[in-house]
């Protein structure tokens, strides 16, 4: 269990669109997050990490922030459950490829 922040800042040049400021700033939640002992697999055998993400886009005159709450949750399977917002999707751990729910 445990708690943590980041922030990142990063500029795309571009002549054709003009340049882009991204400052990025999340906190995380890491909440009964359960490996095996020995470790026999590389998931987790249960538990959630919660990231909130705010971005804020800076585009010539144009000022956009965005917010997400992304929830991970583990069940001991090679799949993971991450809600962002309401939006459910499935992220396969050892692949690292994410399917969208709906998409059957």
């Amino acid at each position: 269990n445990g708690t943590g922040s980041s922030t990142a800042n990063r500029t795309r040049v571009s002549d054709e669109n003009g340049d882009r400021e991204y400052d990025m700033t999340s906190t995380m939640t890491m909440l009964n997050v359960v490996h095996a002992v020995p470790r026999r697999e590389t998931w987790p055998l249960s538990g959630t990490i919660t990231r909130n993400v705010t971005v804020v886009v800076v585009s010539g005159e144009d000022t956009k922030t965005r917010t997400r709450t992304v929830v991970t949750e583990f069940d001991g399977t090679q799949f993971a459950t991450i809600t962002i917002n309401d939006e459910i999707f499935t992220f396969d751990l050892e692949t690292r490829t994410v399917i969208r729910d709906d998409e059957g």
